[in-house]
């Protein structure tokens, strides 16, 4: 499992899309923006697919990965989470903004 965070770490911090591989056969071309674990102790990549929507993917469920050269933004949208939930975010300088008090 951690082999895996180490693969998809840099598509995170450079704001690459992803392939993924799932175990059932299918294949997502993603947006990874966040690894968060779960209070049930799974490890999920939070994603947004192509068409836009959000996506949890199980970590345990990717049978591989290849970082795309296209790059993304990050989706708000996606960005929410519960007390028992933790979340790494790592949007590419560009998307990042001054809060001025």
């Amino acid at each position: 499992m951690n082999t895996l965070i180490h693969k998809i770490t840099p598509a995170i911090i450079e704001s690459r899309k992803i392939k993924v591989r799932m175990d059932n056969g299918s294949r997502l071309v993603v947006h990874p923006h966040i690894v968060i674990r779960k209070k049930e102790g799974n490890e999920i990549l939070k994603s947004v697919l192509e068409n836009g929507d959000c996506m949890d993917i199980p970590l345990d469920k990717i049978t591989g990965i290849s970082i795309l050269p296209d790059g993304f933004a990050i989706d708000s949208a996606c960005l929410s989470f519960d007390y028992d939930q933790y979340e790494l975010v790592f949007p590419r300088k560009e998307d990042w903004f001054e809060v001025r008090h």
